[in-house]
């Protein structure tokens, strides 16, 4: 669900457009939250749903990162891409390496894409991946993503692991 915040001062009037999801017509539920005050902000804020596929915000060996995909649940068909973000707030440049897995057994993962690059004090990096590249047709496979980040000129020093949680991807 997409969520927007109006801090309002006073009376709002709002005009507020359905969304549409980028890979297809359907309609993406979302909710509108007014505050009063920035304590407000920050309380909703703390209560926002983030997508289901994702790691959620950790700090890991003082590195502050997420890493998500563009889908709450299992991506149709219909979809020709997974939309992968990975996110670091913390201060401090730091190399990093994205790897989407697919699982082969019950504990069994292969990795299927990856690309790695360098992320600045605050940093986005966003990523598609061709579902056909990595599930073939009429099938199914379940993944998920994985952010491993180092320290800054040095791939030795291993600074920790982001995880998504699993994910279906139909094809």
């Amino acid at each position: 669900m997409k969520s927007f915040i109006i801090l309002a001062s006073s009376i709002v009037t709002l005009a507020i457009p359905s969304l549409v999801s980028a890979h297809s017509d359907e309609k993406i539920p979302y909710e509108v939250n007014i505050a009063t005050s920035n304590s407000e902000v920050s309380k909703i804020n703390a209560d926002l749903v983030t997508p289901t596929a994702s790691s959620g915000w950790q700090t890991k060996n003082g590195v502050t990162a997420r890493v998500y995909t563009d889908r709450t649940a299992t991506y149709p068909a219909s979809d020709s891409y997974i939309g992968i973000t990975a996110e670091k707030s913390s201060p401090g440049a730091t190399y990093y390496e994205l790897v989407l897995g697919k699982k082969t057994g019950s504990d069994s993962w292969v990795q299927v894409w990856s690309t790695s690059g360098t992320f600045a004090s605050s940093s986005t990096g966003q990523y598609k991946v061709d579902i056909d590249n990595i599930v073939s047709k009429y099938s199914q496979g379940t993944f998920m993503v994985r952010l491993k980040i180092y320290a800054y000129g040095d791939w030795d020093t291993w600074l920790g692991d982001w995880e998504t949680e699993e994910f279906v991807v139909l094809n």
